[in-house]
């Protein structure tokens, strides 16, 4: 049996709202209940064996459905979004003449996380070697490459294209992938200040990005920079009919006097 844990961080305002238990019984039927409020996360089980992408999906559905106080019974709309939860933290790199790019840590949920492993840890021994990294980046990570890996960049309010990335590692550790890359991107430093805007986030919602509660931002190399940093809400983007305005790290620098 395997469990999976969703965080309260994936679920901003539930906290000790609910309690919900699914798992599957030997005819492969799900079984689930919801009862008095708990302090601890959400528990989900089920067999690997009996897993697929759909059944999983479905899984995922039940859970939000519970957490939100849906009811199943009722038709749901099919946009039902988001599906899948990271927490990210953000690397600035700089060098002598100004930034030169940005390095992502996405740390997934657990859920999604299984249904990673479950396609690219071949031998099922809990990590990735070379050869499984190899497949998620062809197979999981490059299907977002249309999207400008979900890295959103404007320089001086001027759109920035995320044509490739360099990097990419994978880690699979006690249940949760994570994903680390580099997104090259030059900006020289002068009197005046830069200002660079830099957002992660699905279009589509289906994946919820959030900043880390703690440490969600380094600078590397920018001692000869005056550098000014703010994470918030980025009120000139819209994703999710409009509902959605994703956060976003506000950056400038300039040449020290």
């Amino acid at each position: 049996m395997w469990i999976c844990r969703f965080p309260y961080e994936f679920f901003p305002g539930f906290e000790n709202s609910f309690h919900a238990r699914i798992s599957f019984d030997p005819t492969n039927r799900f079984c689930y209940s919801s009862d008095k409020p708990m302090d601890t996360n959400a528990i989900l089980k089920f067999n690997p064996s009996r897993r697929s992408l759909v059944t999983a999906a479905l899984f995922f559905l039940v859970t939000f459905s519970i957490a939100t106080g849906e009811d199943l019974a009722k038709p749901q709309p099919l946009a039902a979004h988001p599906h899948a939860f990271i927490v990210q933290r953000l690397t600035v790199i700089f060098d002598d003449k100004g930034m030169a790019g940005i390095r992502v840590r996405w740390k997934f949920d657990e859920m999604f996380s299984c249904l990673l492993a479950e396609e690219h840890d071949k031998n099922r021994n809990g990590t990735l070697e070379a050869d499984e990294i190899t497949d998620l980046k062809k197979n999981a990570f490059d299907t977002i490459a249309s999207q400008s890996y979900f890295t959103f960049v404007r320089i001086d309010g001027s759109p920035f294209k995320v044509k490739f990335v360099t990097g990419f590692a994978a880690i699979l550790a006690d249940r949760r992938l994570t994903y680390e890359f580099t997104v090259p991107c030059h900006v020289s430093a002068g009197a005046h200040a830069k200002r660079i805007t830099i957002g992660c986030y699905d279009p589509s919602y289906y994946t919820a990005i959030f900043f880390a509660r703690n440490n969600p931002l380094k600078i590397v190399g920018g001692d000869s920079f005056d550098i000014e940093s703010a994470i918030r809400e980025d009120p000139d983007t819209s994703i999710y009919f409009d509902l959605i305005h994703p956060w976003a790290l506000f950056l400038s620098f300039r040449i020290k006097e």
